[in-house]
């Protein structure tokens, strides 16, 4: 009984121990979640304010561009008929014309894309041609026929966000291009500068690596960045498999992502389209945001790290607390079952081994025999020489008893100057006093402790199963009983 409590004692502490490292692996796996969720949603919530603000731009610039289309289409058709009345431009008043225009700059562009004439003098001699993908659309302009107005676009030289339309003359040897800085034209309109928002971003926060606005040609096969001095799109250096994803977002008008060596790339787009439900390419952008994940990763390896560091360290508890245990349980176990002066079984254990051996189910084990032992005059020892030297004297008589048995044998001291010895594999009686007769002349022999010797003499009853008894109690009664129709002889 005591055995099945102890074991279902070790149950229940390796039962916790298990249970405590599957909540703390939950815990951790938990706090791991929210780690990277806090992580998504800051990356969620970066990705979202750019496409939103050039979602609300594009949304309150539309109205505007429908007034300046209408506004620029007038102006350039004024200057379409004075070319053909005056064609060396060399002679035009573009200051008056400026003015007349309420401030909206002119320039003059040739067939190989140069501003030879204009009123902004900071972008007279710009040379469109270097920047592959627009001149390739200023080149099919000049030679068309028809007015085009773009979105407001960032200016070269300046930076600010500026609207631009173009018509060719009719002789298609330039291409007549106005332009209107939209802050100075509409002041109660903050200024639109997504490339301000994204340097405010990367300075915002310490996880974004970069942020970069592609444009891209009309079948996406090019793609280049907007920058701060360049108009449209300016034709880059990127990795193939960053170009690939860029051309997937535009592709499938949804965001992209890949992850390499902690470094993330994360691609949103924003597409427009015209009126008629056709792709509006110059006016649409894909967003990069590269982030540096080694924060995120350093914080999750840190809960790993205490996740492991508590599991070792309640490990080392729950071992130390076995130990100590184990070591009760050893120390309390023996204490119940044996005799704590001579290491012999107590009466408990010895009656237990009885009766377990008696309940089993074969006969042969069963022929048991039991000695009562009881030392002679042991009194007059412990009056004579003190308790300490008696014990001493126990002791030995332990030893020798236990020397005298064989090793299937067992004694057992029940107290006082009484021993007890289970005799196992006796049919009868005269195998019984030869086992007494060899104890006797064991313990004739004298006994010699310190510079004191002496000689002990014991009286021996004995007990046969199942003649003398059915159970241990009655066989050691019974035996106890013989041992002292012994002792009463000797007197």
């Amino acid at each position: 009984m005591q055995k099945h409590f102890k074991r279902s004692e070790y149950l229940l502490i390796i039962i916790i121990f298990f249970s405590f490292l599957f909540i703390s692996y939950q815990n951790y796996q938990e706090t791991r979640d929210i780690i990277v969720n806090k992580h998504n949603i800051r990356q969620s919530f970066i990705e979202r304010r750019i496409i939103d603000t050039i979602k609300h731009a594009d949304s309150a610039y539309r109205i505007i561009e429908t007034e300046l289309n209408q506004t620029m289409e007038e102006y350039s058709q004024e200057l379409f008929a004075y070319y053909q009345n005056n064609p060396n431009i060399k002679t035009w008043p573009l200051e008056k014309f400026k003015e007349q225009f309420n401030g909206f700059d002119i320039y003059l562009i040739n067939k190989d894309l140069k501003v030879i004439a204009t009123t902004f003098k900071q972008d007279l001699g710009l040379d469109f041609s270097q920047y592959t993908i627009f001149a390739n659309l200023l080149n099919q302009r000049i030679k068309g026929n028809t007015f085009h107005a773009d979105r407001m676009d960032i200016s070269t030289t300046t930076g600010k966000m500026t609207k631009y339309s173009y018509l060719p003359t009719e002789d298609n040897q330039y291409l007549i291009e106005l332009s209107v800085n939209i802050k100075e034209k509409y002041p109660v309109i903050k200024e639109f500068n997504i490339l301000a928002l994204t340097e405010e971003l990367t300075d915002s926060y310490q996880s974004i690596k970069q942020i970069a606005i592609y444009k891209f040609n009309e079948d996406g096969s090019r793609i280049g960045q907007l920058k701060q001095k360049a108009p449209g799109i300016t034709a880059i250096d990127i990795s193939e498999n960053r170009r690939k994803l860029i051309q997937q977002t535009l592709q499938k008008n949804e965001q992209q992502s890949y992850e390499e060596n902690k470094i993330e790339y994360k691609y949103a787009p924003y597409l427009t389209f015209t009126k008629n439900g056709e792709f509006d390419w110059w006016n649409s952008y894909v967003v990069e945001v590269i982030y540096d994940n080694h924060n995120m990763y350093t914080e999750i390896a840190k809960q790993r790290y205490s996740y492991f560091f508590n599991g070792f360290l309640f490990s080392v508890l729950i071992v130390a607390f076995f130990i100590m245990s184990l070591s009760y349980y050893k120390k309390n176990n023996f204490m119940v079952n044996y005799d704590f002066l001579t290491k012999l079984p107590n009466r408990k254990n010895f009656t237990e081994t009885i009766n377990k051996i008696l309940a089993g189910k074969r006969e042969a084990d069963k022929k048991i025999a039991v000695l009562f032992l009881d030392l002679d005059n042991f009194k007059a020892i412990n009056d004579k020489y003190g308790h300490s030297f008696g014990d001493q004297v126990l002791r030995e008589i332990a030893n020798r008893l236990s020397n005298s048995l064989r090793k299937e044998d067992l004694a057992a001291r029940l107290g006082g100057d009484e021993f007890v010895i289970l005799l196992k594999n006796m049919s009868n009686k005269r195998e019984v006093e030869r086992v007494k007769i060899k104890i006797n002349e064991s313990l004739a022999e004298p006994i010699k402790i310190k510079d004191k010797s002496l000689t002990i003499d014991a009286s021996i009853g004995d007990s046969l199963h199942p003649l003398d008894g059915e159970d241990a109690e009655e066989l050691i009664h019974h035996a106890d009983h013989v041992m002292y129709q012994v002792k009463e002889n000797k007197k």
